[in-house]
């Protein structure tokens, strides 16, 4: 963010704010709004909401960090707000449509027979079922599809989510049908895939992984002095040093997998049979870097290297976040 965005923002901010946590041109600006002119409660828990942490997204552009079930809503203007009860008045009106739009997709589930609750912390809706005893486990939002995240116990997650999505065509019979379809798809490609990792698993431990044929060298970041050097683990919190029986339990994940949690821009690397990421990550107040590598399967850890060459450590479980951007989230609200 340039100083002249970071100063039209701010401007716009002060008489909405109740207290700035960060306010730095160089850091951008995370604050505190109270929940005036109304009341928020939790969609589940009833828990009265009386204050909004959100941090600037762009030259008039806010985004909500906490409550964490708010984080869903996407980023908007507050350009016009005057006072803290329009930015609530907004707020509360995407709410309303999220929500909404969640009830009528849970109904229109409901009616083929599939039951789906709304989620703790997140604007979405989540439920399991059994078709042909096959136990599923799925998600749902908008527009209207469903996605497929387990079977019988067994992640999804090495699937392209296209693969497991069922758009719905608003004919409660006709969709089962196809979900039925879908499920034994996915029973007959989950264990062709298995097969095939365990050929891939050989391939990649005698270094002819159909992965990629991986670089040791791990480039120096630009930012700052301080990024992983090559052919060094990471600092800090490097993994621990594991035996080579250990690396060979380590399975290669799918580069179109890696590419959709953490964006096209990621590079990759491979170092005693583990994968290493360096991942960009750019935001109004410059560009982040991730360097990660890998613990097991879909477990990395690693640093988060701010655009002044500040450092925060970083663990990520590629099995329980949506994209890199709630790793990043994450770290920003733990400052």
């Amino acid at each position: 963010m340039t100083i002249p965005e970071f100063q039209q923002l701010r401007s716009l901010l002060v008489p909405l704010v109740e207290s700035f946590e960060i306010d730095d041109p160089g850091r951008g600006l995370l604050a505190w709004v109270p929940v005036v002119g109304g009341t928020f409660v939790h969609p589940l828990t009833r828990q009265p909401i009386t204050r909004l942490k959100i941090y600037g997204a762009g030259r008039d552009k806010i985004k909500i960090i906490q409550p964490l079930f708010l984080r869903s809503l996407p980023a908007f203007s507050i350009l016009g707000f005057t006072h803290p009860s329009h930015l609530c008045e907004a707020v509360a009106k995407m709410l309303g449509q999220a929500l909404g739009g969640l009830g009528a997709l849970r109904d229109e589930i409901a009616a083929m027979g599939i039951t789906l609750d709304l989620e703790r912390d997140i604007l979405r809706l989540r439920g399991n079922t059994e078709l042909q005893n096959i136990k599923i486990e799925m998600v749902s939002k908008m527009p209207g599809s469903i996605l497929l995240i387990s079977l019988d116990g067994r992640s999804l997650q090495d699937m392209d989510p296209k693969d497991r999505t069922l758009v719905l065509t608003h004919d409660a019979r006709k969709d089962l049908d196809e979900l039925a379809r879908l499920t034994q798809s996915l029973v007959t490609k989950q264990h062709g895939e298995k097969e095939e990792k365990l050929q891939a698993r050989d391939r990649f431990a005698e270094g002819t992984s159909d992965v990629m044929i991986l670089t040791e060298m791990v480039e120096e970041s630009p930012q700052s002095q301080q990024a992983p050097q090559p052919a060094q683990p990471i600092e800090p919190d490097q993994p621990t040093k594991q035996t080579q029986e250990q690396h060979e339990d380590i399975a290669p994940l799918r580069i179109d997998y890696l590419f959709e949690m953490t964006g096209s821009d990621t590079e990759i690397w491979a170092h005693e049979g583990r994968l290493r990421l360096k991942i960009p990550f750019k935001v109004v107040q410059g560009q982040y870097m991730f360097y990660l590598e890998q613990v097991e399967q879909k477990f990395f850890k690693g640093v988060l290297i701010s655009p002044h060459g500040t450092r925060h450590p970083v663990d990520v479980d590629f099995t329980s976040i949506m994209d890199i951007k709630e790793v990043f989230d994450r770290v920003m609200m733990e400052r």
